[in-house]
């Protein structure tokens, strides 16, 4: 990509607020151009062919992949398929023109695979899976199996979170508009240099991840110190819900199986929920990872203990989700 050409890559599961930010940016700071990706689904309502996205249909979108017009492409929600048209962003590397583009997770990581010192990824999300689900159903013509399948994805994404250089908390969408607008500045700042007032510099963005783990043996529920083990991820962990089994089976010498929501296209289980809090520059993610352990005589080390299931008080979104 040309030196000073910025490619800003919103990532985030679907009733984030992505393309309203977007929107909202591009019409505040000059020179940043939406990636119109390629896309199966159909054209929604203030939507423009060729701005926002390029409709198409399956059989071009498949003969798109078979020429190498595309750079990623993913399916999302189980049957649209979504892609990034390469001569979009060679025409943005001729002219040095900086991009920002709303990419599937999977997608954006291909993209900071191929132009690591170029993309600045951000994450956008509510700070709860409840506003998404209200934001998705708002909408339209959502039916609740679809429903459910977005929410699920979503614990997919989120997983993706601590992977990218900033996190925008969207419960408000002003406080939203401006992080992202500041983001953006900040950026084109540090790296050529633009003139930007002090009070919209912000400094890089912490992600932590941290896990609470229900680990479960038949109808019990192991407890440290009379709570549910917590504890923090190594920042490099590529894959959340091994970093956590791993963690703790060093800890207690035990074997554990992750159960989680699961979906064919991805290679690891989701975490049954999450939450995120925290302000700029310092996010925390909590996911709530489920664990099966199958070894009935498992000593415990001291502090830890079997406890009955009905006698643990979970959070209200994982006690219809944990086995009795």
């Amino acid at each position: 990509m040309a030196a000073d050409a910025i490619f800003f890559v919103l990532v985030g599961p679907s009733g984030a607020g992505k393309n309203t930010l977007m929107r909202r940016v591009m019409a505040q700071v000059p020179g940043l151009n939406q990636v119109a990706t390629m896309t199966t689904r159909e054209i929604r309502e203030n939507e423009q062919e060729g701005v926002h996205h390029r409709f198409v249909s399956r059989e071009r979108f498949q003969q798109a992949i078979d020429q190498n017009e595309l750079i990623e492409y993913q399916v999302v929600h189980q049957k649209d398929l979504y892609g990034t048209p390469r001569d979009v962003v060679e025409g943005a590397i001729a002219s040095g023109t900086d991009l920002i583009a709303d990419i599937e997770f999977l997608g954006a990581d291909r993209l900071n695979e191929e132009y690591p010192l170029h993309t600045v990824l951000i994450f956008v999300t509510p700070s709860n899976l409840r506003i998404l689900a209200d934001r998705i159903m708002q909408r339209g013509d959502i039916e609740p199996q679809e429903l459910e399948g977005r929410l699920n994805r979503a614990r997919f994404e989120m997983t993706y979170a601590p992977e990218c250089h900033y996190l925008i908390m969207n419960d408000d969408l002003e406080h939203a508009e401006r992080a992202l607008r500041q983001i953006v500045l900040t950026e084109r700042n540090r790296r050529r240099g633009e003139p930007l007032d002090p009070r919209d510099r912000v400094p890089a963005h912490q992600i932590d991840a941290y896990v609470t783990a229900i680990i479960q043996r038949n109808s019990e529920v192991l407890l440290k110190q009379g709570a549910l083990p917590h504890f923090m991820l190594d920042a490099d962990a590529p894959r959340l819900d091994l970093a956590a089994r791993d963690h703790l089976q060093r800890e207690l010498n035990i074997l554990l199986q992750v159960v989680g929501p699961v979906d064919r296209r991805f290679d690891y289980p989701a975490p049954s929920h999450i939450t995120v809090g925290g302000t700029p520059p310092h996010f925390a993610l909590e996911y709530f990872y489920r664990f099966a352990c199958s070894d009935a005589h498992a000593s415990m080390p001291q502090d830890w203990q079997w406890v009955p299931r009905a006698h643990v008080a979970l959070p209200d979104m994982l006690s219809e989700m944990v086995a009795p």
